[in-house]
């Protein structure tokens, strides 16, 4: 039942990726900060200045990544990029439920009968709050 509960909420953020994404000047979030929301706007905040200086760190990862600007702090471009932004938070969040949704599961019909289950609450959920609840 708790990964039901986490696959409706992946439904959720789901939709709220979608908003930001596509619709953002309709939805809710246009309401709130800009700097934080705005998709067009927001992707800059992981990045130490305004004008995108190239980053110079050959040691970044090793050799094996460098990014394409410098960092705002360390791995704000990685595995610190939820707190930068409203997108990548919410996409953060999404899988955070989707993997809990799957370490949870227990049956509750059979696998195939739960996966329909699964996909109509999903469905719903995301329909729900990206056509109507996350619109202005």
């Amino acid at each position: 039942m708790i990964s039901l509960i986490l696959i409706l909420l992946f439904g959720v953020t789901e939709a709220a990726k979608d908003i930001l994404s596509f619709r953002y000047r309709q939805s809710i979030f246009y309401n709130y900060k800009k700097e934080f929301w705005h998709p067009q706007l927001s992707w800059i905040n992981k990045y130490k200045e305004s004008k995108l200086a190239c980053n110079k760190s050959p040691w970044y990862y090793f050799g094996l990544y460098t990014p394409r600007y410098t960092e705002k702090f360390p791995f704000s471009t990685t595995f610190l990029v939820f707190i930068t932004d409203g997108w990548h938070l919410i996409k953060a969040l999404s899988l955070l439920f989707l993997f809990g949704s799957i370490v949870f599961y227990s049956p509750i019909i059979n696998i195939w009968g739960d996966i329909w289950i699964y996909f109509v609450a999903y469905s719903i959920s995301f329909n729900l709050f990206e056509n109507n609840l996350f619109q202005k």
